[in-house]
């Protein structure tokens, strides 16, 4: 518990939401956004690869240089948070990562779609 008046530090924040031909990025500080981008992937890039878990490297190295032309070094950021895709066997809600979900979205998911990646 904070004592009264006294302010919570501002977390710097990535957010992703992965799409079927985008990835948008922004960072925020505290509630202020301070970078945002929407990464256009080409379909006859996507075309490439045989399933989205596929994308996964091509989509990291979008974001990674996104955010390097932005200089935003990802060292810097206190969390990361993301769509939610779609797995087997979860209600809606906020979760840490575990490797199990990852599992689940990778070899069991309730629909193929970029948001997995997520």
């Amino acid at each position: 518990m904070r004592a009264l008046g006294t302010k919570q530090p501002e977390r710097k924040v990535l957010v992703v939401n992965t799409g079927s031909t985008s990835t948008k990025i922004a960072i925020f500080q505290g509630r202020e956004p301070v970078y945002s981008e929407s990464i256009r992937h080409p379909v006859n890039e996507l075309a490439d690869f045989a399933g989205i878990w596929d994308q996964l490297e091509y989509r990291r190295k979008a974001v990674l240089a996104s955010l390097e032309a932005g200089n935003c070094d990802p060292r810097t950021l206190d969390a990361v948070v993301s769509r939610g895709g779609a797995p087997s066997a979860m209600r809606g809600g906020t979760y840490m990562i575990s490797q199990d979900m990852l599992d689940d979205l990778r070899c069991r998911p309730a629909t193929e779609h970029a948001a997995n990646l997520s």
